[in-house]
């Protein structure tokens, strides 16, 4: 829909932090399977990440920890994938890679 590069569509699914907005557009515009499987993926770093901050805050004890998932889910994590997308290379995350699978439906 976008006439993006695949490489370029996948890359910015990963922008840290504001990659979650193209890569929900991408679910729903995208027909190349391989930029729909990457938002996805894009997507559920970006739940998971959240979820595991607002379940780390409502813990007095584990509040501490929430700035470095941030740090880590938020930023790092995106930015690596972001590198190796724009290098052509897929990285499939352990369970999340699985979750897609089933979610699309993939042997």
């Amino acid at each position: 829909m976008f006439n993006l590069e695949e490489k370029t569509a996948i890359a910015t699914c990963y922008i840290p932090v504001l990659g979650v907005l193209p890569a929900l557009v991408f679910l729903i515009t995208e027909k190349n399977p391989k930029v729909k499987w990457q938002a996805w993926q894009a997507v559920l770093i970006w739940a998971t990440v959240w979820a595991a901050g607002w379940l780390l805050e409502t813990s007095m004890f584990l509040r501490q920890l929430t700035p470095a998932i941030n740090l880590g889910g938020m930023i790092a994590l995106p930015l690596f994938l972001l590198i190796k997308a724009s290098s052509g290379e897929t990285v499939k995350l352990p369970f999340l890679g699985e979750l897609i699978d089933k979610i699309l439906k993939k042997p």
